[in-house]
């Protein structure tokens, strides 16, 4: 779907009002949003958007997409387009953000010119999930997710929620307790690095398995860049 600014079917044809100056149409493409956790659909329309000059003009700022007309007026030279929605400090759950940046593009005299804005996840956003033979075999299990410059988030047993991550190496430490088979409660744990990308979405899955009343222990990580880091005990 894409929220363009000339939505109206009986709008005007827009007139340029004065010399040396073009107009500029602005459409912004939505970004791939979960619907599921986090920000809704509807919330990547509260981005700012600002037309930034390269060729030392003046630039135009708008408070949201909503507030974009239809076109723009502007003098001729060379500008781009860049759009982000407000974001929270990270690590945090449910705090997705957004950000999209045009390439540069020239504004002609008396000329028309549409531009397309892709919007893209500003962080890292992670899902823990858990296999039925841990939530079977294990009574308790939680895996910790650290960044290396602001702080972690604990995902626990229950826990559902996506998280958010500034772009650095993450650190994922992953832990299930048992009792074993002296009847003694025990734990197992593993820990694994991974660099995390802008726009990237790490599907974790905690996998173990009891064999003669001890813990095996598989961990897949996975991402949409397609890396994937398998750990077994």
């Amino acid at each position: 779907m894409l929220w363009q600014s000339c939505a109206k079917s009986d709008r005007v044809e827009p007139v340029i009002q004065e010399a040396n100056h073009g107009l500029l149409a602005i459409t912004i493409g939505e970004p791939d949003i979960d619907v599921s956790h986090g920000r809704q659909t509807e919330d990547y329309t509260d981005a700012h958007v600002s037309i930034i000059s390269l060729s030392g003009g003046e630039n135009v700022e708008y408070a949201s997409i909503g507030d974009v007309p239809d076109s723009v007026e502007l003098e001729v030279g060379n500008y781009y387009v860049h759009a982000h929605t407000d974001s929270i400090p990270l690590p945090a759950f449910d705090a997705a953000s957004y950000v999209g940046n045009s390439e540069w593009f020239p504004i002609g005299d008396d000329s028309l010119t549409h531009v397309e804005v892709d919007l893209g996840l500003n962080s890292v956003k992670v899902e823990v999930n858990y296999s039925e033979n841990v939530q079977t075999l294990f009574y308790d299990y939680h895996v910790e997710v650290f960044d290396e410059h602001s702080g972690s988030l604990y995902f626990g047993k229950n826990e559902t929620r996506k998280g958010y991550f500034i772009p650095c190496e993450l650190t994922i430490h992953a832990v299930l307790h048992y009792v074993n088979s002296s009847s003694d409660s025990t734990s197992i744990e593993k820990m694994v690095s991974v660099d995390g990308v802008k726009n990237d979405f790490l599907i974790i899955t905690v996998d173990g398995d009891l064999e003669f009343g001890e813990a095996i222990f598989d961990f897949n990580l996975d991402s949409l860049n397609v890396r994937e880091i398998d750990i077994v005990f």
